[in-house]
């Protein structure tokens, strides 16, 4: 017979999730800052390059 979970249990295992999903979105957004400047650093060299062109 399966073991029936009780609220606070249940809630607890939640907000584990929660906070777990909450970190990895704080890492992807960090990662997504990381790229978007190195994008915009290729871009500066790419116009430094044309204009030395």
């Amino acid at each position: 017979m399966r073991a029936v979970r009780s609220d606070k249990s249940i809630i607890k295992g939640l907000q584990r999730e929660h906070d777990r999903l909450i970190e990895m979105g704080r890492e992807v957004e960090a990662e997504l800052r990381r790229v978007v400047d190195v994008n915009k650093r290729l871009e500066a060299a790419n116009a430094a390059k044309d204009a030395a062109l």
